[in-house]
Formats: C-alpha cells, structure tokens, sequence
C-alpha cells in the first residue's frame, strides 16, 4: 500500500513539472493547438502571413471569450514593429486569425456547456434564455448577447 502510495505521488509530482515547465502554446496540454497550424497551404511562401496568422490565433484564444485554463497557455501576441511598418500581409493575417481562433475557442466552450464568467464574478452568464442572474438583464437584451452566437461557424455575434 505504502509503495503504491510513494508511486502515486511521484506520478503527480513528475506530472506538474511536466505541465510547469512550458506554460506556452508549445506545451503538450494546450488546448486546440490545431488551430494554429489552419493557416492557407501557400502562406509558407508568405513568411509574414504565416507569423500574423501564429500570433493573430494566440491572441484570439486568449481572448475574455477563453476560459482560465486557455488563458493559461495563450497571451495576446502582436508584433510591434510589423505593425509600425504597416506590413499588411501580417495585419490581415492577425485580425483574421484572431476572429477566427476566438469564435472556434467560444464555439468549443459553448459546445461543452462551459459558459465565461466576469472578472471577480462567481456566477455564469446565461447562454439565450430569457432570465436575467439578479441585478443583471436578461440575455436577450444588451451587451451579454456577446456570448450568444447562433452559427457556431459563422464569424459574426448574433442578436446585435
């Protein structure tokens, strides 16, 4: 018992160092790295799409549509100078991947019946019903139709 014990605990610790050690899009856990390769076949000949598109896709699965666990691995990422230089390739790129990878990321939430919460809040919002949770509207009305989307594969919020 005490050696299965000893075991158990070696897997756990082995485990977070695994999890810790590369907190990044990089890391083997991140969720729907996938994402991040669905850039068109000849962006490779466009090196400057291709970084929009990894960083435009980061930034859009970082968004306050994820949830803390993608938070976690993805941060916002704009390269500073591409847009100094007003490189439109890169530009295009990154609002078109962030769009995109932000409605896959709330459409996969929202499919898992995972809904955001507000900052310093404890309590889901509403996803289409007609209740409103205390002082706040009901979700067919006003702002918290944000996460209300009716074509989950559609870009485009609905209802506004």
């Amino acid at each position: 018992m005490l050696n299965k014990i000893i075991r158990l605990t070696i897997l756990l610790i082995l485990t977070q160092q695994i999890v810790a050690c590369d907190p990044t899009r990089n890391n083997i856990f991140a969720p729907n790295k996938r994402l991040l390769k669905k850039y068109p076949k000849n962006a490779g000949y466009f090196p400057d799409y291709k970084q929009g598109w990894l960083d435009g896709c980061e930034t859009g699965m970082a968004t306050g549509f994820a949830n803390d666990y993608y938070k976690l691995f993805y941060k916002f990422q704009k390269d500073r100078e591409m847009v100094k230089k007003g490189v439109k390739p890169y530009l295009r790129a990154w609002s078109s991947a962030m769009i995109y990878c932000r409605h896959f990321v709330t459409a996969t939430l929202k499919e898992a019946q995972m809904t955001p919460k507000l900052p310093g809040q404890g309590f889901s919002l509403p996803l289409g019903g007609d209740k409103g949770d205390g002082d706040l509207p009901a979700a067919g009305h006003g702002i918290l139709n944000v996460w209300d989307l009716k074509n989950q594969g559609a870009i485009g919020l609905s209802k506004w």
